[in-house]
């Protein structure tokens, strides 16, 4: 009966690694381009914006009008976005509903293009 093979070591088992990651299958994808370049701008700004949320209860002790002024605004625009996506949103579901009503009004009481060759000789 044989003994089994003694394992390998961990300077085998890096060398064996390191060459199977020298692969192609293995290389990083490619992204460079301009595609790359905004994403990495939206990443820069993204971070600086919650580095400066971050740091902004430092203002709350040295500038607390500041501090409550920025608070407000942030409030205020946080509500104005919400308002405009709801208003927006019940427009788009009105708008939907006299298109839909319009459809099953029949093409001649649709107001735009012609839906028939009916309509356009009129």
């Amino acid at each position: 009966m044989q003994a089994p093979p003694p394992l390998p070591t961990s300077a085998e088992v890096a060398r064996a690694l390191a060459k199977v990651y020298r692969r192609p299958e293995f290389a990083p994808e490619r992204t460079d381009g301009p595609l790359r370049w905004v994403a990495e701008q939206w990443r820069r700004v993204v971070e600086w914006f919650f580095a400066l949320v971050g740091r902004l209860h430092l203002l709350e002790h040295t500038s607390p009008v500041l501090f409550w002024l920025l608070v407000g605004w942030m409030a205020v625009s946080a509500v104005a976005i919400a308002v405009h996506l709801a208003v927006t949103a019940v427009q788009g579901m009105r708008s939907r509903e006299r298109t839909a009503a319009a459809g099953e009004a029949g093409p001649a009481a649709a107001p735009g293009r012609p839906r028939t060759a009916e309509g356009w000789d009129e």
